[in-house]
């Protein structure tokens, strides 16, 4: 601080005559001389008063980081098979068996072992995806989320790659536990309007779609599967610490 002033601050000059006295620096070295020790001190609080941002090098303003978590962590499950070599599973990362985890989908065959998506809440979900995929695949949906709260509808995570890698889709049911049906390419799902079911129907090989994408099936049809897959539900049991 003391070169910043230095660098700004005009000697004082002693000028002598019939009366005595000191000349001042001028006017505009003073003011460059006030905005450095603002801006000095303004750091300095700053500093703080700054969380650790989880970055190094990136503060939170502000922020109090939770402890990290040390306790004992809950065990993983099967939570959907689509067939012996194909099933999606709920790692918790907390006591909690089906809060705070996330969901990976592995392929034995080809070596797959993939995160779908992070969860906070699961319970059971009717799922059904046609065991005769090869590629595309679908899992439960993710009621709101994403980067819009309340564009209405829910996000679908879905790979068209085998599972190697995965898409959030847009627009999909109003709430996140309607039936959810994957057959070819096509993602149905069911909601229940004024007490009847009505099916809507999205290709999921289109890019980014959204809720305008999705189209309203004629008296809730949904396909049957060509292969049948182990389960049709997508279930997390909870360990009573959610």
């Amino acid at each position: 601080m003391n070169d910043l002033v230095n660098a700004d601050l005009s000697p004082v000059k002693l000028v002598t005559g019939k009366a005595t006295w000191l000349e001042c620096p001028s006017n505009s070295s003073v003011r460059r001389v006030f905005r450095s020790l603002l801006l000095a001190c303004g750091i300095g609080l700053l500093a703080g008063c700054v969380g650790t941002g989880p970055y190094p090098g990136v503060p939170i303003l502000g922020a109090k980081l939770p402890p990290p978590y040390k306790g004992p962590v809950a065990a993983s499950q099967v939570a959907y098979r689509i067939d012996e070599n194909r099933f999606f599973e709920v790692v918790p990362r907390e006591g909690a068996a089906c809060y705070r985890a996330g969901i990976f989908y592995t392929d034995t065959t080809l070596g797959i072992h993939t995160l779908v998506m992070g969860l906070n809440q699961l319970g059971g979900v009717d799922l059904v995806i046609d065991a005769a995929n090869t590629d595309y695949l679908v899992g439960p949906t993710i009621e709101g989320g994403g980067s819009c709260y309340n564009c209405g509808g829910s996000w679908l995570p879905y790979s068209t790659d085998a599972g190697r890698t995965w898409k959030l889709g847009g627009g999909g049911p109003s709430v996140s536990n309607s039936p959810l049906t994957l057959s070819g390419s096509n993602a149905y799902a069911v909601s229940s309007i004024g007490g009847h079911k009505v099916a809507s129907m999205v290709d999921i090989t289109k890019e980014k779609f959204g809720i305008k994408d999705w189209k309203d099936q004629p008296r809730g049809f949904l396909p049957s599967p060509r292969k049948a897959p182990l389960d049709t539900k997508f279930r997390c049991i909870p360990n009573g610490k959610e």
